[in-house]
């Protein structure tokens, strides 16, 4: 899912979707196939990947070292501080991988709501 408008953004959903896959890349190999050996439910692998995007990649620490690679390699200049300030923000979205930090968890809340209802029957 790439936005032609906002890299930082396809930067950050990238950052999300590797985080599934170290989830993945560290099981133990001995022991795929049985239950101990799987990724766990969605809860646990979503997050880990939100880990992976919120707590790491949004830190000062790494915005400096985002900030590195993108004057070396993509000839832009943006500091540690504007990339930091730039992932700090609330703003609602109707969609969950749009949302902010601060509302996300409730993207996640409401739609375990409605998945439940939907499996038990529930008619409201």
């Amino acid at each position: 899912r790439l936005d032609p408008g906002n890299a930082l953004g396809n930067i950050s959903s990238t950052i999300h979707e590797t985080g599934h896959a170290l989830h993945y890349q560290y099981l133990p190999e001995e022991w795929r196939g049985q239950p101990v050996g799987k990724a766990g439910d969605m809860c646990m692998r979503e997050a880990v990947a939100l880990f992976w995007q919120i707590y790491v990649a949004q830190t000062p620490e790494f915005c400096a070292y985002l900030g590195s690679l993108l004057e070396e390699h993509a000839q832009v200049s943006l500091g540690a501080d504007e990339l930091y300030a730039s992932q700090q923000y609330i703003a609602a979205s109707p969609l969950r991988v749009g949302s902010d930090p601060a509302t996300y968890a409730l993207h996640i809340l409401i739609r375990y709501r409605i998945e439940r209802d939907l499996i038990n029957g529930v008619q409201d």
